[in-house]
Protein backbone atom coordinates (compact mmCIF):
# COMPACT_ATOMS: atom_id res chain seq x y z
CA UNK A 1 0.00 0.00 0.00
CA UNK A 2 1.33 3.43 -0.89
CA UNK A 3 2.29 5.66 1.99
CA UNK A 4 1.54 9.33 2.53
CA UNK A 5 3.66 12.18 1.21
CA UNK A 6 4.53 14.67 3.94
CA UNK A 7 5.60 17.31 1.47
CA UNK A 8 8.21 20.04 1.20
CA UNK A 9 10.41 20.78 4.14
CA UNK A 10 12.51 23.65 2.84
CA UNK A 11 13.14 25.82 -0.17
CA UNK A 12 16.48 27.58 -0.47
CA UNK A 13 18.72 29.32 -2.94
CA UNK A 14 21.45 27.36 -4.65
CA UNK A 15 23.31 30.51 -5.61
CA UNK A 16 24.57 31.21 -2.11
CA UNK A 17 25.27 29.36 1.09
CA UNK A 18 22.12 28.36 2.92
CA UNK A 19 21.35 30.97 5.58
CA UNK A 20 22.13 29.84 9.10
CA UNK A 21 19.69 30.39 11.92
CA UNK A 22 19.91 33.82 13.47
CA UNK A 23 22.37 33.77 16.39
CA UNK A 24 21.15 33.96 19.95
CA UNK A 25 20.81 37.62 20.91
CA UNK A 26 22.28 36.79 24.32
CA UNK A 27 25.43 35.39 22.73
CA UNK A 28 28.57 37.38 23.67
CA UNK A 29 29.63 39.70 20.86
CA UNK A 30 26.14 39.96 19.35
CA UNK A 31 24.91 43.46 18.45
CA UNK A 32 21.27 43.57 17.23
CA UNK A 33 20.12 45.29 14.06
CA UNK A 34 19.34 49.00 14.34
CA UNK A 35 17.62 51.70 12.31
CA UNK A 36 19.32 53.56 9.49
CA UNK A 37 16.20 55.06 7.92
CA UNK A 38 12.78 55.15 9.55
CA UNK A 39 9.53 55.77 7.65
CA UNK A 40 8.63 59.45 7.43
CA UNK A 41 5.19 60.97 7.92
CA UNK A 42 4.92 61.27 4.13
CA UNK A 43 5.73 57.57 3.83
CA UNK A 44 2.92 56.78 6.27
CA UNK A 45 0.46 58.96 4.38
CA UNK A 46 1.33 57.17 1.16
CA UNK A 47 0.17 53.78 2.46
CA UNK A 48 -2.50 54.78 5.02
CA UNK A 49 -5.67 52.70 4.57
CA UNK A 50 -7.98 54.93 2.55
CA UNK A 51 -11.10 54.71 4.71
CA UNK A 52 -9.14 55.27 7.92
CA UNK A 53 -7.32 58.23 6.34
CA UNK A 54 -10.60 59.80 5.26
CA UNK A 55 -11.85 59.65 8.86
CA UNK A 56 -8.54 60.59 10.47
CA UNK A 57 -8.39 57.20 12.21
CA UNK A 58 -5.07 55.78 13.34
CA UNK A 59 -3.83 52.30 14.05
CA UNK A 60 -0.84 50.15 14.86
CA UNK A 61 0.93 47.17 13.40
CA UNK A 62 3.80 44.99 14.51
CA UNK A 63 5.95 43.37 11.83
CA UNK A 64 8.31 40.45 12.26
CA UNK A 65 11.16 40.52 9.74
CA UNK A 66 14.62 39.19 9.04
CA UNK A 67 17.35 41.77 8.50
CA UNK A 68 19.85 40.47 5.94
CA UNK A 69 23.58 41.04 6.15
CA UNK A 70 23.03 43.96 3.71
CA UNK A 71 20.49 45.60 6.01
CA UNK A 72 17.48 44.74 3.85
CA UNK A 73 14.23 43.54 5.38
CA UNK A 74 12.86 40.24 4.12
CA UNK A 75 10.27 37.56 5.00
CA UNK A 76 8.21 40.19 6.81
CA UNK A 77 4.93 39.13 8.41
CA UNK A 78 2.22 40.97 10.31
CA UNK A 79 2.37 39.79 13.93
CA UNK A 80 -0.23 42.17 15.33
CA UNK A 81 -2.66 44.74 13.96
CA UNK A 82 -5.07 47.10 15.66
CA UNK A 83 -7.83 47.75 15.05
CA UNK A 84 -8.12 44.33 13.45
CA UNK A 85 -9.21 44.31 9.82
CA UNK A 86 -8.65 48.04 9.25
CA UNK A 87 -5.75 47.50 6.85
CA UNK A 88 -2.87 48.81 8.97
CA UNK A 89 -0.98 45.52 8.81
CA UNK A 90 -0.93 45.59 5.03
CA UNK A 91 -0.05 49.28 5.10
CA UNK A 92 2.93 48.57 7.35
CA UNK A 93 4.11 45.85 4.97
CA UNK A 94 3.96 48.35 2.12
CA UNK A 95 6.43 50.51 4.06
CA UNK A 96 9.14 47.86 4.10
CA UNK A 97 10.88 49.25 1.01
CA UNK A 98 11.22 52.61 2.81
CA UNK A 99 13.03 51.12 5.79
CA UNK A 100 16.77 50.65 5.95
CA UNK A 101 18.49 48.86 8.79
CA UNK A 102 22.02 48.42 10.05
CA UNK A 103 22.49 44.62 10.12
CA UNK A 104 23.13 42.71 13.29
CA UNK A 105 26.75 41.74 13.95
CA UNK A 106 28.45 38.91 15.77
CA UNK A 107 31.97 39.78 16.85
CA UNK A 108 31.96 42.58 14.27
CA UNK A 109 30.79 40.42 11.34
CA UNK A 110 27.35 41.16 9.79
CA UNK A 111 24.84 38.34 10.37
CA UNK A 112 21.15 37.88 9.72
CA UNK A 113 18.97 38.90 12.64
CA UNK A 114 15.31 38.79 13.56
CA UNK A 115 13.56 42.07 14.38
CA UNK A 116 10.11 43.13 15.53
CA UNK A 117 9.15 46.50 14.06
CA UNK A 118 6.26 48.49 15.55
CA UNK A 119 4.60 50.91 13.12
CA UNK A 120 2.21 53.54 14.47
CA UNK A 121 -0.29 55.51 12.39
CA UNK A 122 -1.38 58.34 14.74
CA UNK A 123 -4.96 59.52 14.57
CA UNK A 124 -5.64 63.11 13.49
CA UNK A 125 -8.43 65.54 12.73
CA UNK A 126 -8.96 65.47 8.97
CA UNK A 127 -9.45 68.80 7.25
CA UNK A 128 -10.44 67.29 3.95
CA UNK A 129 -10.01 64.02 2.10
CA UNK A 130 -6.71 63.92 0.20
CA UNK A 131 -7.08 64.75 -3.45
CA UNK A 132 -5.14 61.70 -4.55
CA UNK A 133 -5.12 58.38 -2.71
CA UNK A 134 -4.11 55.27 -4.54
CA UNK A 135 -3.26 51.74 -3.47
CA UNK A 136 0.42 50.86 -3.15
CA UNK A 137 1.59 47.73 -4.95
CA UNK A 138 4.85 46.25 -3.56
CA UNK A 139 7.47 45.51 -6.21
CA UNK A 140 7.67 41.89 -5.09
CA UNK A 141 4.25 41.31 -6.71
CA UNK A 142 5.40 42.19 -10.24
CA UNK A 143 4.55 39.57 -12.87
CA UNK A 144 7.57 40.51 -15.02
CA UNK A 145 10.85 42.12 -14.02
CA UNK A 146 14.45 42.56 -15.21
CA UNK A 147 16.75 39.56 -15.20
CA UNK A 148 19.84 39.34 -13.05
CA UNK A 149 22.02 39.99 -16.09
CA UNK A 150 20.03 43.10 -17.01
CA UNK A 151 20.34 44.57 -13.51
CA UNK A 152 24.07 43.79 -13.45
CA UNK A 153 24.49 45.53 -16.82
CA UNK A 154 22.76 48.64 -15.42
CA UNK A 155 25.16 48.91 -12.45
CA UNK A 156 26.22 52.60 -12.42
CA UNK A 157 29.69 53.16 -13.87
CA UNK A 158 30.78 55.53 -11.11
CA UNK A 159 29.75 53.08 -8.40
CA UNK A 160 31.31 50.23 -10.38
CA UNK A 161 34.65 52.06 -10.56
CA UNK A 162 34.66 52.73 -6.82
CA UNK A 163 33.36 49.27 -5.86
CA UNK A 164 30.31 50.70 -4.10
CA UNK A 165 27.00 48.89 -3.65
CA UNK A 166 23.69 50.75 -3.42
CA UNK A 167 20.00 50.82 -4.10
CA UNK A 168 17.14 53.11 -5.07
CA UNK A 169 13.42 53.10 -4.36
CA UNK A 170 11.03 54.45 -7.01
CA UNK A 171 7.33 55.23 -6.86
CA UNK A 172 5.60 54.66 -10.22
CA UNK A 173 2.08 54.75 -11.62
CA UNK A 174 0.56 51.56 -13.03
CA UNK A 175 -1.27 52.09 -16.33
CA UNK A 176 -3.86 49.82 -17.93
CA UNK A 177 -1.26 47.69 -19.75
CA UNK A 178 0.57 46.96 -16.50
CA UNK A 179 3.49 49.16 -17.51
CA UNK A 180 5.00 51.56 -14.98
CA UNK A 181 5.08 55.27 -15.83
CA UNK A 182 5.83 58.63 -14.18
CA UNK A 183 8.35 57.26 -11.71
CA UNK A 184 9.65 59.44 -8.89
CA UNK A 185 12.66 58.72 -6.71
CA UNK A 186 11.69 58.07 -3.08
CA UNK A 187 15.15 57.27 -1.77
CA UNK A 188 18.67 56.55 -2.97
CA UNK A 189 21.68 55.31 -1.04
CA UNK A 190 24.41 56.30 -1.34
CA UNK A 191 23.53 59.56 -3.04
CA UNK A 192 25.54 60.74 -6.03
CA UNK A 193 26.54 57.34 -7.38
CA UNK A 194 23.86 57.09 -10.06
CA UNK A 195 21.73 54.34 -8.52
CA UNK A 196 18.39 56.11 -9.04
CA UNK A 197 19.22 56.82 -12.69
CA UNK A 198 20.22 53.19 -13.21
CA UNK A 199 17.01 51.99 -11.54
CA UNK A 200 14.92 54.15 -13.87
CA UNK A 201 16.50 52.53 -16.93
CA UNK A 202 15.16 49.17 -15.71
CA UNK A 203 11.56 50.32 -15.17
CA UNK A 204 10.40 49.35 -18.72
CA UNK A 205 11.23 45.74 -17.83
CA UNK A 206 8.63 45.65 -15.04
CA UNK A 207 5.01 44.64 -15.63
CA UNK A 208 2.39 44.80 -12.89
CA UNK A 209 -0.23 42.06 -12.61
CA UNK A 210 -3.83 42.99 -13.52
CA UNK A 211 -4.89 42.35 -9.91
CA UNK A 212 -3.34 41.67 -6.53
CA UNK A 213 -4.46 40.57 -3.05
CA UNK A 214 -7.18 42.96 -1.82
CA UNK A 215 -6.83 44.89 -5.08
CA UNK A 216 -9.29 43.85 -7.84
CA UNK A 217 -7.45 46.05 -10.35
CA UNK A 218 -3.94 47.46 -10.20
CA UNK A 219 -4.70 50.12 -12.81
CA UNK A 220 -4.14 53.52 -11.24
CA UNK A 221 -2.23 52.10 -8.28
CA UNK A 222 1.25 53.14 -7.25
CA UNK A 223 4.04 50.58 -7.53
CA UNK A 224 6.97 50.95 -5.17
CA UNK A 225 10.03 49.39 -6.78
CA UNK A 226 13.21 48.78 -4.84
CA UNK A 227 16.24 48.06 -7.04
CA UNK A 228 19.39 46.86 -5.30
CA UNK A 229 22.87 46.72 -6.79
CA UNK A 230 25.02 44.37 -4.63
CA UNK A 231 28.76 44.08 -5.16
CA UNK A 232 28.33 40.46 -6.30
CA UNK A 233 27.04 41.86 -9.59
CA UNK A 234 30.51 43.19 -10.34
CA UNK A 235 32.00 39.69 -10.37
CA UNK A 236 30.70 37.56 -13.23
CA UNK A 237 32.07 34.43 -11.55
CA UNK A 238 30.28 35.08 -8.24
CA UNK A 239 26.97 33.33 -7.50
CA UNK A 240 24.07 35.72 -8.19
CA UNK A 241 22.80 37.53 -5.09
CA UNK A 242 19.03 37.29 -5.43
CA UNK A 243 17.83 37.57 -1.85
CA UNK A 244 14.98 35.42 -0.58
CA UNK A 245 12.24 34.86 -3.16
CA UNK A 246 8.68 33.99 -2.25
CA UNK A 247 7.13 30.86 -3.69
CA UNK A 248 3.82 31.65 -5.37
CA UNK A 249 3.08 28.16 -6.64
CA UNK A 250 3.85 24.74 -5.14
CA UNK A 251 2.70 21.23 -6.03
CA UNK A 252 -0.65 20.28 -4.58
CA UNK A 253 -1.01 17.27 -2.29
CA UNK A 254 -2.61 15.40 -5.19
CA UNK A 255 0.31 16.24 -7.51
CA UNK A 256 2.83 15.24 -4.85
CA UNK A 257 1.04 11.96 -4.23
CA UNK A 258 0.72 11.18 -7.96
CA UNK A 259 4.46 11.66 -8.45
CA UNK A 260 5.43 8.96 -5.96
CA UNK A 261 6.83 5.68 -7.30
CA UNK A 262 4.21 2.95 -7.30
CA UNK A 263 6.27 0.48 -5.26
CA UNK A 264 7.65 2.12 -2.14
CA UNK A 265 8.75 0.82 1.21
CA UNK A 266 8.33 2.72 4.49
CA UNK A 267 10.92 5.33 5.34
CA UNK A 268 12.05 8.86 4.61
CA UNK A 269 13.53 9.86 1.25
CA UNK A 270 15.22 13.19 0.56
CA UNK A 271 15.75 14.64 -2.89
CA UNK A 272 17.28 17.99 -3.86
CA UNK A 273 16.67 19.60 -7.25
CA UNK A 274 18.74 22.37 -8.82
CA UNK A 275 16.65 24.54 -11.17
CA UNK A 276 16.94 27.68 -13.29
CA UNK A 277 14.33 30.40 -12.77
CA UNK A 278 12.62 31.33 -16.04
CA UNK A 279 11.13 34.68 -17.17
CA UNK A 280 7.79 34.13 -15.41
CA UNK A 281 9.28 32.68 -12.22
CA UNK A 282 8.78 29.05 -13.27
CA UNK A 283 11.49 26.47 -12.67
CA UNK A 284 13.29 25.12 -15.74
CA UNK A 285 16.38 23.08 -16.56
CA UNK A 286 16.04 21.08 -13.34
CA UNK A 287 18.56 18.44 -12.30
CA UNK A 288 18.70 16.01 -9.39
CA UNK A 289 21.73 16.91 -7.25
CA UNK A 290 21.08 14.47 -4.40
CA UNK A 291 18.82 11.50 -3.64
CA UNK A 292 18.98 9.65 -0.33
CA UNK A 293 18.59 6.73 -0.41
CA UNK A 294 19.34 6.42 -4.11
CA UNK A 295 17.84 4.04 -6.60
CA UNK A 296 14.23 4.03 -5.44
CA UNK A 297 12.89 6.26 -8.21
CA UNK A 298 12.31 9.39 -6.17
CA UNK A 299 14.83 11.50 -8.11
CA UNK A 300 12.88 11.16 -11.38
CA UNK A 301 9.64 11.58 -9.41
CA UNK A 302 10.87 14.89 -8.01
CA UNK A 303 11.87 16.04 -11.50
CA UNK A 304 8.30 15.40 -12.60
CA UNK A 305 7.15 17.93 -9.99
CA UNK A 306 9.31 20.78 -11.33
CA UNK A 307 6.57 22.28 -13.58
CA UNK A 308 4.47 22.92 -10.46
CA UNK A 309 6.97 25.27 -8.80
CA UNK A 310 6.90 29.03 -9.37
CA UNK A 311 8.39 31.95 -7.49
CA UNK A 312 8.21 35.72 -7.55
CA UNK A 313 10.37 37.34 -10.23
CA UNK A 314 11.46 40.10 -7.83
CA UNK A 315 12.33 39.86 -4.14
CA UNK A 316 11.55 42.08 -1.18
CA UNK A 317 15.22 43.11 -1.11
CA UNK A 318 14.88 44.56 -4.60
CA UNK A 319 16.74 41.81 -6.43
CA UNK A 320 15.84 39.72 -9.50
CA UNK A 321 15.32 35.98 -9.46
CA UNK A 322 15.05 35.38 -13.21
CA UNK A 323 18.25 33.82 -14.51
CA UNK A 324 19.36 32.56 -11.09
CA UNK A 325 19.38 28.95 -9.93
CA UNK A 326 17.63 27.63 -6.84
CA UNK A 327 17.78 24.41 -4.88
CA UNK A 328 14.53 22.76 -3.94
CA UNK A 329 14.83 20.22 -1.12
CA UNK A 330 11.98 17.69 -0.95
CA UNK A 331 11.21 15.08 1.66
CA UNK A 332 9.04 12.06 1.01
CA UNK A 333 7.73 10.37 4.17
CA UNK A 334 6.47 6.90 3.34
CA UNK A 335 4.10 5.47 5.92
CA UNK A 336 3.98 1.77 6.62
CA UNK A 337 0.94 -0.13 5.37
CA UNK A 338 -1.71 -0.53 8.07
CA UNK A 339 -2.03 -3.96 9.69
CA UNK A 340 -4.96 -6.05 8.35
CA UNK A 341 -8.10 -5.99 10.45
CA UNK A 342 -8.98 -9.18 12.37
Amino acid sequence: MRGLLAGLVALGLATAAMAAEAPDEKQPGYVPADWLKRPTSDDLMGVWPKEALRKGEGGKALLGCVVTIRGDLTTCKVLQESPAGAGFGGAALALVSQIQMKPATLNGTPVEGNVRLPVTFPSFTPSKEPELMRAVLPGVLMQAAPTYAEVAAAFPERARAKGVAGRAVLNCSVIDTGELKRCAVISEAPIGMGFSTAAKTLIPKFVAPPSAPSLPSTKGAYAQITVSFPLEMLDASAPPAVGKPTWVKLPSREQLSAAMPKSSTPGQIRVTLDCLIGPDGSTTDCKVVSEDPAGRGFGPAALGLSPYFKMTVWTMEGLPTVGARVRIPLRFDMAAAPAPAH
